[in-house]
């Protein structure tokens, strides 16, 4: 009898293990899938004219000398503009990020310019630049503001009141 339990538990077990296996074959296949995706992605690039404006402000992005983001849509925007536009859409979380971020970003920003620093501290600030600027990206520039999901959720607000009083 105990033999019974012991191999119908066995044959149990045997069997999960094999449904784990095969799950973990497939999430195997698809991170395989995901590294391909990513290292494809990162040799994309849009090719920005000499003379694009930034969509909101229609400043001469080249000439601005603030960065900017050149979107698949083939919107270009101003980084403050951009932000401008984003953070009224951002929950109190992300608003408080992106202050922190850039406040840190304009703390190593300003100490790189020390030029009597060790070349450590150096590439370590730059590392660091690097991380900040990319999650800011990724909080501000995750997808266009006149394409995207925002532009998609504002449809039912309606247009800004002129001053007209209509």
């Amino acid at each position: 009898q105990f033999k019974d339990e012991i191999c119908n538990a066995l044959a149990s077990y045997s069997s999960k293990i094999e449904n784990h296996l095969k799950e973990m074959s497939e999430c195997d296949q698809t991170c395989d899938a995901l590294r391909e995706e990513l290292s494809r992605l990162q040799n994309v690039g849009i090719h920005v004219n000499p003379d694009a404006r930034c969509a909101f402000t229609n400043k001469l992005v080249i000439d601005s000398g603030e960065p900017f983001y050149a979107f698949p849509s083939g919107y270009v925007v101003l980084e403050s503009a951009l932000e401008q536009e984003i953070f009224p859409h951002l929950n109190e979380k992300q608003r408080a990020r992106v202050e922190l971020i850039e406040s840190e970003l304009k703390r190593l920003r300003q100490s790189s310019n020390n030029r009597n620093r060790a070349a450590y501290d150096v590439a370590k600030d730059n590392f660091e630049i690097d991380e900040l600027q990319n999650e800011l990206d990724g909080l501000i520039a995750a997808e266009c503001p006149l394409t995207g999901l925002i532009m998609v959720e504002s449809i039912d607000r309606g247009f800004l009141d002129d001053g007209d009083g209509d």
